[in-house]
Formats: structure tokens, sequence, C-alpha cells
């Protein structure tokens, strides 16, 4: 596949092999066609109040490599308050290593992020994700979609 291609898009009706972890647990992974940025379906990630922090994530990173952007497209209601969701996106490499980009607000609709992966990581990879902060405990969902790199 060519750079930039779209790697999880959810229109299979599954996870993509995308699993969830999050402070405290559990979190809902769904696959879900009530948003979506590309065709009918999404990654629906189940916010509750006692939700802080939700790592998305992959072991499916073929292709992913130092230097590589990949491209997150996030859904956030337009009844989150303001400031509510931060997203970060993260790399493990195969030492384990964490590289992480910063986080950033999201905007009630659709964002798109986007990230460069760090020339300090070693490849191949061991997990690909996203990071989603939840800073005032907003219990809504969140749907991912057209993940590419």
């Amino acid at each position: 596949m060519t750079p930039g291609s779209i790697r999880s898009d959810f229109e299979n009706g599954g996870l993509d092999g995308w699993r969830a972890r999050s402070t405290p647990g559990p979190v809902e992974l769904a696959n879900s066609n009530e948003e979506a940025w590309g065709g009918d379906r999404s990654l629906k990630v189940r916010l509750t109040p006692s939700t802080r922090l939700v790592f998305a994530f992959t072991s499916a990173t073929a292709g992913a490599a130092d230097g590589t952007t990949v491209t997150y497209h996030v859904y956030v209601s337009s009844i989150a308050p303001p400031r509510a969701i931060v997203a970060a996106p993260f790399v493990t490499d195969r030492s384990g290593l964490l590289a992480a980009d910063r986080p950033i607000t999201l905007l009630p609709g659709w964002n798109v992020v986007q990230w460069t992966i760090p020339k300090s990581v070693t490849t191949p990879l061991r997990k690909l994700g996203i990071e989603i902060g939840n800073r005032l405990g907003w219990p809504g969902p969140l749907f991912l979609d057209s993940i590419g790199w």
C-alpha cells in the first residue's frame, strides 16, 4: 500500500483490529453507523463520566515507520462541553518505548489529526494509536474513522 492509504475504515462491520484501554477502565468500542467520515461506518468509543484517558490502538502497523504521517478522523458531538476532549497520537516501538505527540483540543464535528512518527522510533512498531483525554468527564461517544498512513 502507498503512504497515506486508509488502513482502517470500519466498513466491514468489525473493529479492524482496534482495541482500547482506559483509566479508569473499562471502555467500550463498537462498530457504528451513527457517524462516519467516509463510507457508512466508524469506530465508536463510548466515554463515561469516570473515563479520563482512553488509549485506542492497533497492532496492525505494517507500512508505518519513522517519518510516516498518520491521519486520524475523530468526531466529537456538539453537545460535548467546550475544551473537554483532547487527543494525542502515539506509537510504541519494538523495544516498548512510547513516542507521542502533544495533546490537541478537539472541536465539535470531525477533526483531522495528523502526526509524523519521529525519527527516533525503531521498527517494527508494536502499537499505533490515539490517546483521548476526557478532561471534564463527558459521558458521550466519540467516533474514529478513515485512519491512514
